[in-house]
């Protein structure tokens, strides 16, 4: 069925969350979100700004995404534009709604790229996960489906899955919050990811598995996380081998023996 319709509560503000992935600083998201009339009918302004560091074997890697985004309350979006730039290469995104179909273009390396997407009626454009618990707070038990819209992948489908309240700690303090499964399909690929809400259906931390983890906090502790030194994608989270493989390009099987500090596998 179509999308819910948003609580203006929860749509009106500033929202900063700190990004960790394999459990060290990478960077920040803002999301900073206003009613407004488009047209004289209701809608919301988005505007996104996220920054992640990393360094991959030595080298340094800078991921900044720059978004806005016209949208009405049922998270149909009414025209996008998205900035992606990934060390030195820069992809943007702008679309519109025509009728029902999102007409729009993708600029990679100086070529534009058009696109049509037939609009779904259960799909969300921005930040659709949260906007839809925000929209609608979910209870224990209960089960969602939902379609939101990434450009470099379309439409990723989610299941919801609310389970019971738990205890989480977020930054020194015990929170009882919601947990929220969500299994994604983007195209035939499988992922999930975890999201633990309050009562109001805001996320206070989102996880997916023990790559990245996000909090909801403050400016300052967002951009204080920002600061931090970047973590190494490659050595770390590399397990060097005793010694070398000869010959290694033609050999065909390897087996090896990994032993875990003080754990079991």
């Amino acid at each position: 069925g179509p999308a819910p319709q948003a609580n203006p509560a929860h749509l009106d503000g500033e929202h900063w969350e700190k990004v960790f992935i394999t459990g060290s600083p990478a960077g920040f998201q803002r999301l900073e979100i206003h009613p407004i009339e488009h047209e004289g009918e209701p809608a919301y302004r988005f505007d996104i700004l996220s920054e992640m560091k990393a360094v991959q074997f030595g080298t340094s890697i800078f991921v900044r995404v720059l978004g806005d985004a016209i949208m009405r309350p049922d998270g149909t979006p009414i025209c996008v534009r998205e900035t992606v730039q990934i060390g030195p290469d820069t992809h943007t995104f702008e679309g519109t709604l025509r009728g029902s179909v999102l007409q729009s273009t993708v600029n990679v390396d100086g070529t534009d790229q058009p696109h049509e997407l037939v609009w779904p009626e259960d799909a969300i454009f921005m930040i659709g996960v949260p906007f839809s618990l925000w929209s609608a707070p979910m209870r224990p038990g209960e089960t969602r489906r939902l379609q939101t819209f990434e450009y470099q992948q379309d439409m990723i489908r989610h299941q919801l899955r609310a389970k019971e309240f738990e205890s989480v700690e977020i930054d020194g303090q015990e929170l009882e919050l919601l947990r929220i499964e969500d299994d994604m399909m983007i195209g035939q690929a499988s992922m999930s990811s975890i999201y633990w809400t309050d009562e109001e259906g805001t996320v206070v931390k989102s996880s997916m598995g023990d790559f990245a983890d996000s909090y909801r906090t403050t400016r300052e502790e967002a951009l204080a996380v920002a600061s931090e030194s970047a973590v190494d994608l490659g050595f770390g989270v590399s397990v060097p081998v005793a010694r070398s493989l000869d010959p290694p390009h033609e050999t065909q099987s390897v087996r090896y023996l990994v032993t875990l500090r003080g754990e079991d596998p």
